[in-house]
């Protein structure tokens, strides 16, 4: 009998889950729905969409041409809460900023929101590597990577605005003359 109540409790005892995978942390959380206005800066080039009552997104002002849906989709949930690949430093400091280019950001994302409050977060040089950049929320001395695919899509907004294709104009066909009789 003891050696059932000893194998009972070798075989009975309740599993220990896995231990978790720690997740890269989130350099920032904002919310999609209530984002109203983005605007990118990249090297002194600056575009800004605005987003209207109805949801949709336009280049500049409300007034403005409305965005590629095929190339702006998924653009406000990609800005909502881009993970890290890791912490670099939790206090920057000036040098820091100066070597991680991001004392005079190539690249500034500011995010609006319909409450009136902006957020700002900055991206500096590309690591040595070449795969990730240095990212900074504005006002916080926390230095992050960002992965380098993040940082493309985001530049290109400013780079290859997300106008909408012309479209290719279609003619009727030509009609074959009959000749008459």
């Amino acid at each position: 009998m003891a050696l059932g109540v000893v194998l009972g409790l070798l075989f009975l005892r309740p599993k220990t889950a896995p231990p978790a995978t720690p997740q890269p942390p989130i350099i920032y959380t904002v919310d999609e729905q209530a984002m109203n206005y983005i605007e990118v800066q990249l090297e002194g080039k600056r575009e800004s969409f605005s987003k209207d009552k109805e949801g949709r997104w336009h280049i500049g002002s409300l007034t403005g041409m409305a965005v590629d849906p095929q190339r702006w989709g998924g653009i406000p949930f990609l800005l909502s809460g881009p993970r890290s690949k890791r912490v670099i430093t939790d206090s920057a400091s000036a040098a820091d900023l100066q070597a991680y280019r991001l004392d005079t950001p190539p690249l500034v994302v500011i995010m609006g929101f319909e409450t009136g409050d902006r957020f700002e977060v900055r991206l500096g040089a590309k690591t040595p590597d070449q795969g990730s950049y240095y990212a900074q929320n504005k006002g916080f001395t926390t230095v992050y990577l960002i992965d380098e695919s993040w940082g493309g899509v985001v530049s290109r907004l400013a780079a290859q605005v997300p106008i909408p294709p012309t479209p290719t104009p279609t003619l009727p066909p030509l009609e074959t003359p009959t000749p008459r009789s």
